[in-house]
């Protein structure tokens, strides 16, 4: 009920604001008329092209305002569509790389989420002196597994740089369209 009454005292005060208006113009042209009759004949050519170049500068500003407000909307369009395709490309190449775009981060390179329960269910093992041979391992074994275990750990460090330079790089390009 409300917004009736709403649009029906929107649709009273846009006619009375019409019929200003149309009161308005009308006053105007009145005035115009007398006006060109208390002109002297050599000047009504001149006031014609004042009234006419005035006519064609309110034409302009319209039209350039509409010009202007199209280029905006077309902005803002191509705006979106390149955040979507950003975002449509970062998904596919997390999907490709096999990485999850999870908040909780990203693993390691060769540690895959089933690989990481593995690891902590034989460490629940060890810690719970289940296991017989937990120090069966060689110091050799126990060497090469750190340098692995460093190797991994450098190359997903460099992983993550990388994947912040491609962000900012991102960012910045988002900002120039902007």
């Amino acid at each position: 009920k409300q917004w009736y009454q709403r649009r029906v005292r929107g649709d009273i005060e846009n006619e009375l604001s019409s019929r200003k208006a149309r009161a308005r113009r009308r006053r105007r042209l009145q005035e115009q008329a007398s006006s060109l009759r208390t002109l002297p004949a050599n000047k009504i050519p001149l006031h014609q092209h004042k009234i006419a170049s005035e006519a064609a500068s309110k034409i302009q500003a319209s039209w350039r305002g509409y010009r202007a407000k199209k280029m905006v909307d077309q902005m803002r369009v191509h705006r979106e569509q390149t955040r979507a395709a950003i975002t449509i490309q970062r998904q596919y190449r997390l999907h490709r790389t096999g990485v999850s775009d999870s908040s909780s981060g990203l693993l390691p390179p060769g540690l895959t989420p089933d690989r990481v329960r593995e690891l902590n269910i034989k460490v629940q093992i060890i810690v719970a002196g289940e296991e017989e041979n937990t120090n069966a391992m060689e110091e050799d074994e126990i060497e090469k597994l750190i340098v692995k275990s460093q190797e991994m750990f450098l190359k997903y460090r460099k992983n993550q740089a990388n994947i912040r330079k491609t962000q900012r790089r991102r960012e910045n390009l988002c900002q120039q369209i902007h």
